[in-house]
C-alpha cells in the first residue's frame, strides 16, 4: 500500500496567543492516494482535511508545503522515489495558494519517505529561533527502502532538534507499527485516522498539539552591552536589573565594573527564565530550547578571578555571589557562560551595594594606624567585621589620667571570638582581653598613663567566613574627688 504524508515543522517562539510557529506539510501523493475508501479517494480526503486545518492556523505563521510522488509515474521507480518538491517556501500562511496547489495534485508515485525527511531539513531558516516539530502523515508505509527511524536519528546527531507527531490514513498494521516507531523516535504522538472525518480530525488534533499556547513570558532587565575585555568594560549602574541586548556565545563574555571601597559589600546576582539559546559555532544557527544555561563573575581590581556561579539548564532559577570588600578600587562583573549559549531574553542579572562600614559610617575602619578612624566617647550601634576584615583600628585623644570603660557587644546570629586591645602611639599594649564566643565585653577602668593619640583595636583571631556586625562604645569616666564633702 502507497502511504500519504503530511510533515509539519513548527517553530515556537513568543507571540500574544500561541508561539511563534513555523510549519511544513510535507504531502505524499503515491499511487495509493487514488484509491476509494467509503466512496471517497483519500486524494479527495486529503483536499478537504488540508481546506479544515488550514483555516486553525493563526494568521502570520510561517508555513510551507513540499509534495513528493506527484510528478514521476511508478514505471520508473528510480526517479519517482527521488521525486521530492518544495512547492511553497516559507512565508506568512497563504492559505488560498496551498489549496489551490493541493487541489491541482494528481497521485502517480512511489512514498520516498525518509528521502523526503532529509529534503525537509533544508526547507528551514537555521537562523530562526524556534523549535520544530513535524506531524507525519500516510496512508502507508516506506515504500523506496528507506530508514525514516535512521534519518531523524542523524538529524539530531547533527543537531537538528525536532519532533514528530505522526498521522496514519486507513493504515494497516505494519504501517501503523511503522509510524508508531517514527514517533517514539521524534519525541512525538502517533495519531490513527479512519476515513475522510478521521483525516481531518487527526489533522487538526496534530496540528494544534503543535500550536501550543503560549503563556507570555516575561523579560526582565534594561538591555545593556557590555565590553570586549578588561580595557573596554561598561560601568555597571547598582540596584538595577540588567540583560544583554545580544545572544551570548560560549565561552564568550561582555565586561563591566564598579567602583567599590573598603566597607562595601557586593551582591552580584544572576537568573534565568524558562528559555536556552543554542548557537552553532558559526553563530549562524540559533534555535531557542527549555534549558537555559547562565554564569556570572566578580573578579578583583588586579584582575585576579574572586567567585563565580553558574545555572546549568536549571530554568527560573537564581544564583547569587556576595563580596566584602577590602580592598578599594574597580571590580570588573563577566556576564557569560562556558558551558553553553545565554539566551538574552531569559538571562538578567543585578549588583548590589551594602555599606559595611563602621561606626556608623560607609566607611572602614582600617586595620593599622595609619588608616584609624577616629572614635568618640559614645555607643555605636553598627559596625563590621568577617572574612578578611579581621582588624578594626580606632584612635582617641587622650590625657594623663584620663580612664575609659570598653563595650563590646556582637550583634546578629554570628558571635565570634573577640580580641579587645588598647595601645598608644609606640605601639605599646596598655591593655588587652578577649572576650568569649558568644559573649560581649565591659571592660573595668582603664587609666591611661601619659598625653597621647591612643589606638582601640578590635581583632577577630582567626579567619571568620561571612560578615557580622557589633556594636562598640567608649565611656569616659568621670574622676571621684574624695576631698569633696
Amino acid at each position: 500500500m502507497k502511504k500519504f504524508i503530511v510533515l509539519v515543522f513548527l517553530f515556537l517562539t513568543h507571540t500574544q496567543a500561541f508561539a511563534k510557529t513555523d510549519i511544513e506539510f510535507i504531502l505524499d501523493i503515491s499511487g495509493s492516494m487514488n484509491k476509494a475508501v467509503g466512496g471517497e479517494t483519500q486524494i479527495a480526503s486529503l483536499r478537504k482535511a488540508m481546506a479544515s486545518v488550514l483555516p486553525t492556523i493563526p494568521d502570520g505563521t510561517f508555513v510551507a508545503v513540499r509534495f513528493y510522488g506527484h510528478r514521476v509515474e511508478q514505471t520508473d521507480k528510480t526517479q519517482s522515489c527521488l521525486d521530492t518538491e518544495l512547492a511553497t517556501p516559507f512565508a506568512p500562511i497563504q492559505r488560498e495558494a496551498i489549496l489551490a496547489k493541493v487541489n491541482d495534485l494528481n497521485p502517480k508515485g512511489y512514498t520516498p519517505i525518509a528521502y523526503s525527511l532529509g529534503q525537509a531539513k533544508g526547507d528551514f531558516d537555521k537562523t530562526r529561533e524556534a523549535d520544530k516539530t513535524i506531524i507525519l502523515m500516510t496512508d502507508g508505509e516506506e515504500t523506496c527502502g528507506g530508514d525514516p527511524v535512521a534519518v531523524i536519528n542523524q538529524m539530531k546527531a547533527e543537531g537538528f532538534n525536532v519532533t514528530i507527531h505522526t498521522v496514519g490514513f486507513n493504515v494497516d498494521d505494519i504501517t501503523r507499527n511503522q509510524l508508531k516507531g517514527i514517533a517514539t523516535a521524534g519525541g512525538g504522538t502517533f495519531y490513527d485516522a479512519k476515513g475522510t472525518h478521521g483525516l481531518q480530525t487527526a489533522l487538526q488534533e496534530a496540528t494544534q498539539a503543535s500550536l501550543v499556547i503560549d503563556k507570555k513570558s516575561t523579560s526582565y532587565g534594561q538591555e545593556i552591552r557590555g565590553g570586549d575585555g578588561y580595557d573596554t568594560a561598561v560601568p555597571l549602574p547598582f540596584n538595577q536589573e540588567f540583560r544583554l541586548d545580544h545572544h551570548q556565545k560560549t565561552n564568550q563574555f561582555d565586561y563591566f565594573y564598579v567602583e567599590s571601597k573598603v566597607g562595601q559589600e557586593i551582591t552580584l546576582t544572576i537568573n534565568t527564565g524558562d528559555k536556552g539559546i543554542s548557537i552553532n559555532s558559526e553563530g549562524k544557527t540559533i534555535e531557542g530550547n527549555s534549558l537555559p544555561y547562565a554564569a556570572i563573575s566578580l573578579v578583583g581590581p588586579d584582575r585576579n578571578k574572586l567567585k563565580d556561579v553558574n545555572i546549568i539548564g536549571k530554568r527560573n532559577d537564581s544564583q547569587t555571589i556576595t563580596h566584602s570588600v577590602t580592598k578599594p578600587g574597580r571590580y570588573y562583573i563577566l556576564v557569560g557562560s562556558t558551558y553553553e549559549p545565554m539566551h538574552k531574553d531569559f538571562t538578567w542579572f543585578k549588583v548590589t551595594t551594602v555599606a559595611h562600614g563602621d561606626l556608623g559610617t560607609e566607611n572602614d575602619a582600617g586595620d593599622s594606624t595609619d588608616s584609624a578612624m577616629p572614635i568618640e566617647t559614645k555607643r555605636y550601634e553598627k559596625s563590621y567585621m568577617g572574612m578578611a576584615d579581621a582588624f578594626d583600628v580606632f584612635s582617641f585623644s587622650a590625657k594623663k589620667g584620663d580612664t575609659y570603660v570598653i563595650g563590646y557587644v556582637p550583634g546578629g546570629t554570628h558571635k565570634p571570638w573577640m580580641n579587645i586591645r588598647i595601645f598608644n602611639s609606640f605601639k605599646q599594649t596598655i591593655f588587652n582581653k578577649g572576650a568569649g564566643m558568644g559573649e560581649g565585653l565591659q571592660t573595668e577602668p582603664i587609666t591611661l598613663p601619659a598625653d597621647d593619640t591612643y589606638y582601640l583595636e578590635m581583632q577577630v583571631p582567626y579567619t571568620y567566613e561571612g560578615t557580622f556586625d557589633y556594636r562598640v562604645e567608649l565611656q569616659k569616666q568621670t574622676p571621684v574627688n574624695p576631698t569633696a564633702p
